[in-house]
């Protein structure tokens, strides 16, 4: 059964601390703020069945204000080919990708959806459109983007559909163009390029 990339911190909450893990001070990520974090991470698919590492995020982490006087954090999550994210991040729509293969050899029908409000929103229609394009061999992304990473900013409490800060690691520099067009939903003027 897939959970949620909530699971993880949830884990690490203070209330969960035992002899076998460590919890994350409170001083540090406050309880306000793992629950923002908690909301976030329900929408993402935590490991395909149980075989690891096929997952949404090849690294997830946290950004924490440490000069504020309120304990906070942001949530980053890094999306690679080699995990299957960029499958989930594509849907049902994704090509058959190595890691679409080892996704369905772990048990699973299909690839993991994110949650049904993320794909029904605009902005994660973008996302979908362009990992579609990512998982597509010949076209300018598939060897050409290292990974994309997705932040969300939660100063305050997250909106019930979140929408990432999109962050693109190509390994060529006419990718960023193509790719920014597809997320923007229309072409770079002059200025933006």
């Amino acid at each position: 059964m897939t959970g949620t990339l909530t699971d993880y911190w949830d884990a690490i909450r203070p209330q969960s601390r035992s002899a076998n893990t460590s919890s994350i001070s409170p001083n540090l990520i406050s309880a306000e703020s793992l629950h923002h974090l908690s909301e976030v991470g329900q929408h993402f698919p935590r490991v395909l069945g149980n075989l690891a590492p096929f997952s949404i995020a090849s690294l997830v982490g946290f950004e924490c204000r440490l000069s504020e006087s309120q304990p906070q954090a942001d949530l980053f999550l890094r999306v690679v080919p080699d995990t299957g994210g960029r499958d989930i991040l594509a849907g049902s729509q994704a090509v058959e990708t190595q890691a679409k293969f080892y996704h369905l050899l772990a048990g699973s029908r299909t690839i993991p959806e994110l949650s049904p409000p993320l794909i029904n929103h605009p902005v994660w229609q973008k996302v979908r459109l362009f990992s579609i394009q990512w998982s597509t061999q010949n076209t300018a992304f598939y060897n050409n983007i290292k990974d994309l990473w997705l932040e969300f900013y939660l100063k305050t409490d997250p909106p019930n559909i979140p929408i990432p800060s999109v962050f693109l690691g190509p390994k060529a520099a006419h990718c960023i163009k193509t790719g920014l067009n597809i997320l923007l939903n229309h072409p770079l003027n002059s200025e933006q390029q």
